[in-house]
């Protein structure tokens, strides 16, 4: 008997500390707002009260949240919802609205079949660049970046050899116009020179590998090669990657942009490998002769933004 009595106290006081919860649910504004939502009564939060406590706690984590690098839920950038499908009651977790965005702005990502851009870079758009005031501050800069937005809908497959000084926006610019491009659904390619070399070197070996790389290059609708000059040239990396692959796209009139911190009489000079033999003058005068047919030479200038952003 004196269990049976105990066990009563304790469920009466379950009882009691139930009742009382329901009642600080009913008068949470969270609460009141996801039962106006789903059109429920009160007697809901009776029938589901440790569940909707749970979820009341939760979701409060992100109150005044400042993005997803604060998130303090459990699995970052993901929120707990409750789902309700006939008498069944579940809990879910469910993408935030940082998190949305987030996939929303690198979706695009899908029809880069060659990337080389970090996950900052592929967040980059025109819309984030103050046109009117770069007019002012750097005349150059905002004439390029009209050049490149104004391209993304033409179809002139001949396209721009952008050069200038390390830091003056040249990468920036393009990224901004391959996501652009990407966003339309158009297959294309960010390649940062140095970097393809480097691993294509890495790739000597496994022939599968190494062409299935080129042919991406070549195929590609639209393909930004980035930092072009920057690598340690040879004439390997000059006659049997660069010239042939500059060959296809320019035979398949094919958009190809380039940036780099030389102009084209710089570049010729730098793929002549400080040789003066005549195979190398030869051979660096192919390339650049690609390039040109490929793309107009636009200069960029201004200060060095990276100093500058480092300096704010």
């Amino acid at each position: 008997m004196k269990k049976i009595i105990f066990n009563a106290e304790i469920n009466d006081e379950l009882s009691k500390e139930k009742k009382a919860l329901c009642k600080q649910l009913l008068l949470n504004q969270k609460i009141q707002k996801f039962l106006r939502t789903y059109k429920l009564s009160e007697s809901f939060v009776y029938e589901n009260t440790y569940l909707l406590n749970d979820y009341q706690k939760r979701i409060s984590l992100c109150d005044d949240c400042a993005g997803l690098a604060y998130c303090k839920q459990e699995v970052n950038g993901y929120i707990l919802s409750i789902q309700i499908q006939s008498n069944d009651v579940e809990k879910i977790l469910v993408p935030c609205h940082y998190l949305q965005q987030l996939d929303s702005s690198i979706a695009h990502q899908n029809q880069l079949i060659f990337n080389h851009m970090s996950a900052d870079q592929l967040q980059y758009r025109f819309s984030l660049i103050d046109i009117a005031n770069e007019t002012v501050e750097n005349p150059s800069y905002a004439r390029i970046a009209t050049i490149l937005k104004e391209y993304i809908s033409k179809h002139d497959p001949k396209s721009f050899f952008i050069c200038g000084k390390p830091g003056v926006g040249k990468t920036y610019l393009a990224c901004c116009y391959i996501n652009e491009v990407a966003k339309k659904g158009i297959k294309c390619g960010f390649v940062h020179v140095p970097t393809l070399i480097a691993d294509l070197k890495t790739l000597m070996y496994d022939n599968a590998a190494f062409k299935k790389v080129i042919y991406n290059l070549r195929r590609v609708d639209v393909l930004i090669l980035d930092d072009i000059g920057g690598e340690s040239a040879s004439t390997w990396s000059r006659d049997d990657i660069l010239l042939p692959l500059l060959n296809d796209r320019m035979e398949n009139r094919r958009k190809t942009l380039f940036t780099s911190n030389f102009n084209f009489d710089e570049i010729e000079e730098f793929y002549r490998l400080k040789s003066k033999a005549i195979n190398d003058k030869i051979g660096a005068n192919r390339l650049v002769e690609r390039m040109k047919s490929l793309a107009d030479e636009k200069v960029l200038k201004g200060n060095n933004r990276r100093v500058e952003n480092s300096s704010n």
